[in-house]
């Protein structure tokens, strides 16, 4: 037996390992008593449902772990050199990249001057039959880790955990862990000493108000000195940001960046500490540039030299699917062969998808085989004259969860696993499952949390 094979066997023996336990329970309303009341007792719940609707967290191996983290360090170096390259060269960006400049100049007029790395990365990547596939990445503001540790936490109240654990070894793949690092690692790489006060920032309403309430909450139980807030919370004075009236030395934004560029008035304070030095920012506003789905789409594309190296060309090969910069002209297909794009694209909707370039959270993304052709066609010839990017579709394998449910009946989910990636190389993974093809946590999708496991 081949190691991708004893590494999948072990993973599957885990999973019914925990089902069958699951099944034998004296008391099931007791586990979904559990489940579902200590996510509503810790505030993990979303519009009045739980982030996580089932009865089992996913399981990794700790081979397929070390592969996952292995591929996306070589990504993130990858991804970094594309940037740099587009960020240099003038023509690139003239012939392929049209309105990247302007829109990189929104950006410096919030935060001009330049950065130490500080970006948090995530990630968004699925299981195939032939692998782990990275269909983008968000440096913008990854979300959701302080519900992964958290629900860790919840399934390990389970009555039945022990009993896994006598056949397991078992490791909670810890998120939170990654994010602490950071905050000291920029706090300190600013001359700071000791914890910054710090500041969790959204604007009020939505999903992201929910993860600045646990992400202050879960802050504050290790230590730090932190409040949540709105815009209208901050002031700037005598040369310091104050949020409730107290200083604040690092905010921690959860803000997309679109909407701070539509809202700049409403953040004034926060854009005077940032231009002025005053506070650290995480993540920076230029760390969504490295969010650009171009970047993403220029990795595949063979026509430019980013200077790769070999380890990063094999991740690219084995992780990445074909992509272009939606445009019209020549370019190359899958296999290496001249196209003329907007033709391939046409002509090969049930195999491509297409997304907006600057969207997050699956908005705007058009999967072609849910298309008829006249649809598609429009779709195509609307956003070539746009911003966008066409992306192979990948074959996503689906993996059956217990349903929180009576009986815990299973259902078959698509299965988003996405590793979070942090300055110093420390990478975790959070999973999100759904019954839709675009997996999104807002749009009803739940939140897994992730145990490497090992037998005993």
């Amino acid at each position: 037996m081949n190691e991708e094979l004893r590494e999948n066997d072990q993973r599957r023996q885990a999973i019914l390992r925990w089902n069958d336990l699951l099944a034998a329970c004296s008391d099931p309303g007791a586990v979904t008593d559990t489940l579902l009341g200590l996510q509503q007792e810790r505030g993990l719940m979303h519009e009045g449902r739980p982030f996580c609707g089932v009865a089992r967290p996913r399981f990794v191996t700790a081979v397929e772990m070390g592969q996952e983290q292995r591929a996306v360090t070589h990504l993130s170096t990858a991804v970094r050199k594309v940037r740099d390259a587009v960020l240099a060269d003038e023509r690139l960006r003239a012939d392929h990249l049209a309105g990247f400049d302007e829109w990189l100049a929104s950006i410096a007029a919030l935060e001009p001057r330049a950065h130490a790395p500080r970006s948090i990365l995530r990630f968004d990547s699925f299981t195939t039959p032939s692998g782990l596939r990275f269909v983008e990445l968000n440096g913008d503001i990854p979300m959701g880790s302080v519900v992964n540790d958290g629900l860790m936490a919840v399934f390990r109240t389970l009555g039945f955990y022990a009993d896994f654990e006598d056949h397991y070894d078992v490791r909670p793949d810890l998120v939170q862990l990654g994010m602490i690092q950071t905050f000291l690692h920029v706090w300190q790489g600013e001359g700071g000493h000791g914890t910054p006060r710090m500041c969790v920032l959204s604007f009020p309403g939505g999903i992201e108000d929910v993860f600045t309430e646990l992400n202050a909450g879960d802050l504050g139980r290790v230590g730090f000195e932190i409040t949540a807030a709105h815009p209208e919370d901050l002031d700037f004075r005598g040369g310091k940001l104050h949020a409730h009236g107290r200083v604040v030395d690092l905010v921690y934004r959860i803000m997309h960046l679109g909407d701070c560029l539509r809202r700049a008035d409403e953040i004034a304070p926060l854009l005077q500490a940032v231009k002025q030095g005053a506070v650290c920012l995480v993540n920076p506003f230029r760390s969504a540039v490295l969010s650009h789905k171009y970047l993403f789409a220029l990795l595949t594309d063979e026509r430019h030299d980013f200077g790769f190296t070999h380890a990063e060309q094999a991740a690219i090969r084995a992780h990445v699917p074909w992509g272009r910069v939606l445009r019209d002209g020549p370019s190359s297909d899958p296999q290496g062969r001249s196209i003329d794009l907007l033709e391939f694209v046409s002509s090969h909707r049930d195999d491509l998808v297409l997304k907006p370039a600057h969207e997050a959270g699956g908005a705007g993304v058009q999967l072609g085989w849910s298309c008829d052709q006249a649809a598609w066609d429009g779709v195509v010839a609307a956003a070539a004259g746009a911003e966008w990017v066409v992306q192979e579709r990948i074959d996503v394998a689906r993996e059956e969860y217990p349903l929180l449910e009576e009986g815990f009946p299973l259902r078959n989910f698509f299965e988003d696993t996405d590793p979070f990636h942090f300055p110093g190389g420390y990478s975790a993974v959070m999973t999100r499952i759904s019954t839709a093809e675009i997996t999104n946590v807002a749009l009803g999708g739940s939140i897994v949390p992730t145990f490497v496991i090992d037998a005993r």
